[in-house]
């Protein structure tokens, strides 16, 4: 992969400009294409060769997609998807086959009427009507604006739909209106018309709709849409009683709704602020330096109105009220981050404390009543749960490897949280929580957990290394389960493009394969690696300064993998290396080196210290060598039990650290998170739970005299839940997604393993307060008081050093949609 070029800024190209870039790029692919390129000699084809290419998926994130495709915005109403036909008002129809799947003959043909225009308000009709317009792609013969421009998964999945859920349907909350306004409302949906009930406001329809139990997710006309259909049912409208008169719209309701909700302000944020006014002259600098919430804090604890705009709270003369603090209850959220909590003392770390606090405080606010209220984006998981997420987090071993969750990803101290942190919290934290939390009670809360856990087991089989026909039929019959549920039990979220765009995942899996190969956590990287690069901030130098320090970065590189110069400068690449600002954690990087082509496992190249080797050890590795030999052959050392077997040798060396793909397994003492793995021994019939106890180099001899060097790690076997206490685990009733309960001890036997039986690492939770009722005969349920491990295999294909690439469908099967 390689940086082609750098579009000139300050912005990006509007709509139709992003043609003059693009015939650039496509004037060197028709080269590519037909007849190709002739190179004259390669670095190894010194005769030359006949190169050709093409370019296949577009992978950007939806705006991009659309504008490089030459389709509409994804609100437009002709090109709501670029797979099919789906109009706006079907977005919750999951039957994906209602809608035919678009043409590419159809597509060209409208973009090159589009091109053909005779002037631009024909073209604006035109684009107004089908949503297509002209792109310099179609003039690639080949290229297919349908099935090329892919849904990318990284956003669609990650920062679209389980971000959405966390955020939005789990945080459901319109304020409702004024008794006087839902009382004018109530009057038009008995006696008023369509187009009375309209002039009532979203806000009115939402809770006309929830007070009913109807569905209330969308706009203005879907809520008219469910009312209307609702009236039907009842006979209405109905004509007013003789002498009754129409209510009049509220004249309160005519003015700017005031504020009722607000995030909670931290002290830090608001002891900022407080500094700022009392040393900043301008309204309006202050203004642009602070927003709107803590605008409408200062105005609370002065007892201001916190009505209106950022504007009026700006212009409000608080200056002369510094030294006021009361604050107002009822209005905004109060200001209870510094209470103290008992909790606190067992969370490690000042800044974990820190955090913890304002999680468990941050959740809630003070109504007019002195009620504490849930604050939107937590409505569902409130203060219990999120505490429990800390404690959880706390607790939890992960690899290296996982880019681990934000302890504060509830609250605004955080901040935007990435891609790979999403799938973090959704995919491997909260179900810990959730189903110790929800799992063992019934109703709404039980379908909730899974709902959602429907959805992380179709992103996590959608993300997979490998991909077969049964598992993206899996993925797509879990998709189609976990919205038909978020319809049954949000009736107030509204589904986006994204919910439906990943209805058509399936369809680019079987086109490219596994969606690693075509995702854009590679570019996004680039992207960030550009903005990092020094520079003058001087547009049109700026360009030039991105493109020609990348070309230096991917010419060094190279060089410095190369053998004699690491050789010859070992301490300059090491540094070099030390300070590189490459992010090493994560699922790009974790995907990225799984699939590099060399097999073999690479221990630390050092200088390796000598050890000798417990009994145990030495004994698991003698029955491990015997296991695999036609017959027994050989004996610890000291086993005088068996005089004729061969004695093993206890010297070996010590391996600080394995590398298996860019994955690294070390000893437990030496990092926990990545000392935890799922593996396969011949002594177990199944996968297993435990942990390295030690790696190490063994040399020995072999029948034939020759002398053999291999790796060997040595680990302990968690104990598994019997049979009896397993049926009660209520982690295992929710399969892959919920991972198991083992019991917090190790078994006293030291198995052997060769670097092939490891499967891959695993989230290790101690869970110290979990109880599991067992049934024993005469005395009923009994509670079983202990400590457990929480096992969440974090495997992404079948084995860990083989990926089973699917194979791609044949050109024609797509190329003629």
């Amino acid at each position: 992969m390689y940086l082609a070029g750098v579009i000139p800024g300050p912005t990006k190209p509007s709509t139709e400009q992003i043609n003059h870039f693009l015939a650039i790029l496509v004037d060197e692919l028709l080269q590519f294409w037909n007849p190709g390129v002739s190179y004259s000699r390669t670095a190894k084809v010194p005769y030359g060769r006949l190169v050709r290419a093409a370019l296949i998926p577009l992978v950007c994130d939806l705006p991009a997609a659309r504008q490089m495709a030459g389709l509409g915005a994804h609100n437009h109403s002709q090109v709501l998807c670029s797979c099919c036909h789906i109009k706006p008002e079907d977005i919750e129809n999951t039957d994906r086959s209602a809608f035919g799947l678009r043409s590419t003959k159809a597509h060209r043909a409208a973009a090159s009427a589009w091109l053909n225009a005779q002037s631009s308000l024909d073209r604006e009709q035109m684009f107004r009507s089908n949503g297509i317009r002209y792109s310099e792609l179609l003039r690639l013969p080949y290229w297919n604006p349908v099935a090329y421009v892919v849904v990318d998964s990284m956003h669609d999945l990650y920062l679209g739909i389980l971000q959405r859920h966390i955020r939005d349907f789990w945080a459901i909350s319109s304020p409702r209106p004024s008794g006087e306004m839902m009382e004018f409302g109530l009057d038009q949906l008995l006696h008023g018309t369509e187009r009375d009930l309209r002039e009532c406001g979203k806000g009115v329809l939402y809770h006309l709709c929830s007070d009913r139990g109807i569905r209330r997710a969308g706009t203005v006309s879907i809520l008219l849409k469910n009312l209307g259909r609702w009236r039907q049912k009842e006979g209405l409208p109905k004509p007013r009683p003789a002498g009754s008169t129409p209510l009049a719209f509220p004249e309160s309701s005519s003015r700017t709704m005031r504020r009722t909700r607000a995030r909670v302000v931290s002290k830090e944020e608001l002891d900022t602020a407080e500094l700022l006014l009392s040393t900043t002259a301008s309204c309006n600098s202050f203004a642009k330096k602070t927003n709107v919430d803590v605008l409408i804090a200062m105005c609370a604890s002065r007892k201001l109105d916190t009505g209106g705009k950022k504007r009026g709270a700006e212009h409000t003369n608080v200056s002369e009220t510094v030294g006021q603090t009361a604050t107002a209850r009822g209005s905004i959220p109060d200001l209870i981050v510094d209470a103290p909590q008992a909790d606190d003392a067992q969370m490690a770390g000042a800044g974990v404390e820190e955090d913890g606090r304002q999680l468990a405080h941050a959740l809630f606010w003070k109504d007019s009543d002195g009620d504490e209220q849930p604050l939107p984006g937590t409505a569902a998981l409130g203060r219990e749960t999120m505490r429990e997420y800390v404690n959880d987090r706390q607790r939890i071993e992960l690899p290296r490897w996982v880019n681990p969750a934000p302890v504060a990803f509830g609250t605004s101290k955080h901040g935007k949280l990435s891609a790979d942190q999403w799938r973090t919290v959704a995919i491997i934290h909260l179900p810990i929580t959730l189903i110790r939390t929800w799992g063992t009670e019934s109703g709404r809360r039980l379908d909730m957990l899974k709902n959602f856990l429907h959805v992380v087991d179709a992103i996590e089989t959608l993300g997979l290394l490998e991909i077969d026909e049964e598992r993206i039929a899996h993925a797509h019959a879990q998709l189609v389960k976990y919205l038909e549920g978020v319809k049954e039990l949000y009736k107030g979220a509204k589904l986006q493009p994204t919910h439906h765009l990943a209805l058509h995942l399936e369809l680019f899996l079987r086109f490219f394969g596994p969606v690693h190969s075509w995702r854009s956590f590679a570019f996004e990287r680039i992207n960030f690696l550009l903005q990092s690069i020094n520079s003058n901030s001087k547009f049109g130098e700026l360009e030039m300064t991105m493109m020609m320090t990348s070309c230096r970065s991917a010419n060094l590189r190279p060089l410095l993998n190369a053998p004699v110069v690491r050789l010859a400068m070992p301490i300059f690449v090491h540094e070099l290396e030390r300070l590189s600002t490459e992010e090493r954690r994560g699922m790009r990087l974790d995907e990225v080196k799984r699939l590099v082509p060399d097999l073999l496992p690479r221990q630390e190249q050092k200088k390796a210290k000598e050890v000798r080797l417990d009994a145990a050890t030495l004994s698991g590795l003698a029955y491990r060598l015997n296991h695999e030999a036609p017959a027994p052959a050989l004996a610890a050392e000291g086993n005088s039990a068996r005089p004729r077997l061969t004695n093993l040798s206890p010297k070996a060396q010590v391996v600080p650290k394995l590398d298996v793909r860019g994955v690294f397994y070390k000893p437990w003492k030496t990092a926990l998170g990545d000392s935890n793995v799922i593996f396969h021994h011949p002594y177990t019939s199944s996968q297993s739970a435990g942990r390295i106890e030690q790696i190490f180099l063994y040399r020995r001899r072999s029948s034939d005299g020759t002398t053999l060097e291999e790796t060997f790690l040595a680990v302990k076997q968690l104990m598994e839940l019997d049979e009896a206490d397993a049926v009660h685990d209520p982690y295992r009733r929710f399969g892959r997604v919920g991972g198991r309960l083992c019991s917090a001890e190790y078994r006293p036997e030291v198995l052997i393993l060769r670097p092939e039986d490891v499967t891959c690492h695993f989230a290790k939770t101690t869970m110290e307060d979990m109880n599991l009722c067992r049934s024993s005969p005469g005395e009923g349920m009994k509670k079983l008081q202990q400590t457990y491990i929480h096992v969440r295999p974090l495997d992404r294909v079948s084995k860990s050093y083989i990926c089973v690439w699917t194979r791609m469908y044949n050109a024609a099967l797509y190329i003629s949609y």
